[in-house]
C-alpha cells in the first residue's frame, strides 16, 4: 500500500473512553501529576507533556468498548481530508479540530 500524502506533524490529542470521569481525572491529575485543563460532568481535558489527554464517556453505545483515539496534527486539515476521502478512508464524521 503506498503512504497517502497527509504530512502528519505530531499528535495533538489522545481520547481515553472512561465511565467515571471525575475518578479518572482525579487519578490522572493527582495521582500522575497531570495538570488538568478543563472539567465537567462528561470529560475532563488534562495535559500530558504539550499534549492534551481527553478523558471522556462514551458519546454513543457502539463507541463503548476499550480503545483509544488518536488525534494527528496536519498543517491543512481540510485538504488532508479530502486527500483521505479521495484515497476511500472512510469517516464517521468530517474532521474538526479539537
Amino acid at each position: 500500500m503506498t503512504p497517502i500524502s497527509v504530512a502528519i506533524q505530531g499528535i495533538t490529542q489522545l481520547s481515553i473512553r472512561v465511565h467515571d470521569v471525575a475518578s479518572a481525572a482525579r487519578f490522572y491529575n493527582e495521582t500522575l501529576g497531570l495538570p488538568l485543563l478543563y472539567s465537567e460532568s462528561n470529560m475532563a481535558l488534562l495535559d500530558c507533556g504539550g499534549i492534551r489527554l481527553l478523558l471522556s464517556v462514551p458519546e454513543k453505545p457502539e463507541f463503548d468498548h476499550p480503545g483509544s483515539t488518536v488525534y494527528f496534527r496536519v498543517a491543512d486539515i481540510e485538504s488532508s481530508y479530502r486527500s483521505l476521502l479521495e484515497s476511500g478512508v472512510e469517516f464517521s464524521g468530517k474532521p474538526h479540530n479539537s
